[in-house]
C-alpha cells in the first residue's frame, strides 16, 4: 500500500438560489451528491456571502493567488452518489480521509476572495471509483462556486505529484503567493516534502522539472510564498458551531487514530529512513529513496 495562511473585493460569484435547488450534477455519469458537512454549510455560505461577514477570514487570504485542494479519495453515498469522504468513511486507501472538510474550506476562501484560482486533484492510478477531481470540483458548484473559476488537474495521481504539478504552475504563471489546503493531520507530512529538497527525489525525473527545481529554489530565498492550510481551521473561523459538530471529537474517532498513526509511519520512513513508495504508471508501488 502506497504511503502516500484577502482581498476585500465585491463579490460576483452567483447567488445560491439561482443554482437550481442544488440539484446534484452529473459528471462523466458519476452523480455528485452532498456530505453531511456539504448539507450543513450550504446555508451558513450562502449567508457569509449577502452579509459580508468574514472580517475574520480576510487577513489569512490576502493576495493569495492560488490554491490547490489535495485529493482526499471518494466515498459512495447510500443514494448511489459520490462524495468528498468524512473522517467516519474511508478514502481510497482504506483509510479515514476528511476531505470533505478540504472543500468546505475552499469554498470558503473563494468566497472571501473572489480572485483566487482554484485547482482540484487527481485522478489515482488503477483506480474505479470517480476521480477526487470530479468529484470536489462538483461538490465546489453545490456549495456556490462559479464552475469557471475551477481548473481540474486529471493528470495528478498522488499527493507529490499534486504538489509538484502545482509548484510548476506556479513559475509558468508567475505566482508569488499560493496555498495548498488539506486536512490538519496532513501538514506534517506536506511540510516533509518541501523541506530539506526531499521533493527532488521523491520525483520522477519527468517530474523534476527546470520549473520545479526553480520553485524549491524561490521557496527558499522567500520569492515564492508557499502556505499549507488547515481545512478544519478555514472551518472553524467560518462557523465554530459546523466546527463543534464535525471535528471536536475526532481524536476519539478510531478510524481518525489509525489515519495518524499511518501518518507518523509515513513521516518516519521519509525522515529516518529517507524512503517513500509510490506507484509507477501500472498500479505498481515504486520505491523512492533519497540519493537513490
Amino acid at each position: 500500500m502506497p504511503d502516500d495562511q484577502m482581498i476585500e473585493t465585491e463579490l460576483s460569484i452567483p447567488i445560491l438560489d439561482l443554482l437550481p435547488e442544488h440539484k446534484e450534477h452529473e459528471v462523466d455519469n458519476v452523480i455528485v451528491g452532498k456530505s453531511p458537512l456539504v448539507k450543513a454549510a450550504l446555508p451558513k455560505l450562502d449567508k457569509l456571502r449577502r452579509e459580508n461577514e468574514y472580517e475574520n477570514l480576510k487577513h489569512k487570504f490576502n493576495n493569495v493567488d492560488a490554491i490547490r485542494v489535495l485529493a482526499g479519495g471518494t466515498a459512495q453515498l447510500e443514494d448511489g452518489s459520490w462524495v468528498s469522504p468524512d473522517y467516519s468513511e474511508t478514502d481510497n486507501n482504506g483509510l479515514a480521509s476528511g476531505a470533505t472538510a478540504r472543500v468546505v474550506a475552499t469554498a470558503v476562501i473563494g468566497f472571501v476572495n473572489n480572485d483566487v484560482k482554484i485547482e482540484v486533484g487527481s485522478h489515482y492510478r488503477g483506480d474505479t471509483q470517480p476521480s477526487p477531481s470530479h468529484v470536489m470540483a462538483e461538490e465546489l458548484v453545490h456549495l456556490g462556486i462559479d464552475d469557471t473559476r475551477i481548473k481540474q488537474d486529471r493528470d495528478s495521481f498522488d499527493t507529490v505529484s499534486e504538489i509538484a504539478r502545482f509548484l510548476d504552475e506556479a513559475i509558468r504563471n508567475d505566482w508569488k503567493n499560493i496555498n495548498i489546503v488539506t486536512n490538519e493531520y496532513h501538514i506534517p507530512r506536506i511540510n516533509a516534502f518541501l523541506d530539506s529538497n526531499n521533493l527532488e527525489w521523491l520525483t520522477t525525473d519527468e517530474e523534476l522539472t527546470l520549473n520545479l527545481r526553480r520553485a524549491l529554489s524561490m521557496i527558499k530565498t522567500g520569492e515564492l510564498n508557499v502556505k499549507i492550510i488547515a481545512a478544519e481551521n478555514v472551518v472553524k473561523d467560518f462557523d465554530e458551531d459546523i466546527y463543534d459538530e464535525f471535528f471536536k471529537n475526532l481524536p476519539d474517532n478510531d478510524k481518525f487514530i489509525q489515519r495518524m498513526e499511518k501518518e507518523r509511519l509515513g513521516m518516519m520512513r521519509i525522515e529516518t529512513e529517507g524512503e517513500y513508495t509510490r506507484l509507477d504508471d501500472n498500479g505498481n508501488e515504486m520505491l523512492m529513496k533519497r540519493g537513490g
